[in-house]
């Protein structure tokens, strides 16, 4: 489900203690879009998992690219929105969950003690590849199968899968620097303020960007659009191009697309130009990486020497 407001209001009937979730493309085919839409927040936990494909998810600022399989746990009020890349398409299963309609009242009590039911004190990351936790990743998959099915006592599994999602994600969280005042009021001001210049920065990074076409896009000066966005995604505003596109490569050269192609493709005018950039972001030039990422998937070829 694609939201066209930054604002998301479920219709109550349909979210009901009977029915507390709501799952998205599990039962038929959900494909990314390869241009992002209107970045949005919502009240509720949304989980979802990659079958096929890879793309960039922004959530509060921070670009993260994916490749399947991979899985993502969204709290309410995390501003997000995911994107397509490469040519092949990005298969996602999502579910919307209600946790207070979910469980009972008791329940909550327990529930309420995990550091997941107060996600803006705590940074942890909210897009991990199966690998990097198979038991989470199995628990999301799960929680999509019992909420699309609707089986024999599925509130009692749903609860169960979800306390168990939700405590093994609250590991992952430690205390986060920015205060609580911040996070929750202050993010808020920022993406009213900034809601039109991210989705034109994500439509349009790959093209030829400058801080006046910013400005113009947005209607905000240099110095408040400079401090909004360092404020928000803790970069200014070429910084943060240079991110987006410097992490859409990485995804185009694991498809095993040209380096020069790439580097067109993301937005710069000359191959020495995306060499720069892409060295100051990774410490390597693009071929090293490309070589590195297919050493690492093959690790029985004879490697060449790395230039």
């Amino acid at each position: 489900m694609q939201f066209e407001s930054l604002s998301v209001d479920f219709d109550p009937r349909r979210l009901t203690k009977e029915h507390p979730f709501m799952p998205e493309g599990y039962l038929h085919e959900y494909f990314l879009f390869n241009e992002p839409e209107a970045l949005h927040y919502h009240d509720f936990l949304e989980i979802g998992y990659c079958v096929s494909g890879s793309g960039l998810f922004y959530v509060d600022g921070e670009v993260i690219p994916f490749s399947a399989p991979c899985f993502s746990i969204i709290y309410g009020g995390q501003v997000h929105i995911a994107q397509n890349v490469g040519p092949q398409r990005s298969l996602w299963h999502f579910c919307y969950i209600n946790l207070k309609k979910l469980f009972t009242d008791t329940e909550l009590v327990e529930v309420s003690r995990l550091k997941a039911m107060s996600p803006h004190l705590y940074d942890f990351p909210t897009v991990l590849s199966q690998a990097a936790d198979p038991i989470l990743h199995q628990l999301v998959v799960a929680a999509l199968d019992e909420s699309a099915t609707l089986k024999g006592d599925y509130l009692t599994a749903m609860r169960g899968l979800i306390m168990a999602l939700l405590t093994r994600h609250s590991r992952m969280m430690t205390p986060t620097k920015k205060s609580a005042h911040v996070h929750q009021s202050s993010q808020q001001q920022l993406l009213s303020r900034l809601g039109e210049v991210l989705l034109y920065i994500n439509q349009h990074y790959t093209e030829d960007l400058t801080i006046d076409h910013l400005t113009r896009a947005s209607g905000i000066s240099k110095a408040t659009l400079q401090r909004d966005m360092i404020d928000f995604t803790g970069l200014a505003p070429m910084q943060y191009i240079h991110q987006l596109r410097m992490k859409r490569a990485t995804l185009l050269l694991a498809e095993g697309i040209p380096v020069a192609d790439v580097a067109f493709n993301v937005g710069y005018n000359t191959l020495s130009s995306f060499n720069r950039h892409f060295l100051q972001e990774f410490g390597m030039s693009p071929t090293r990486w490309k070589r590195q990422q297919q050493c690492s998937k093959h690790p029985d070829s004879t490697d060449a020497a790395l230039p």
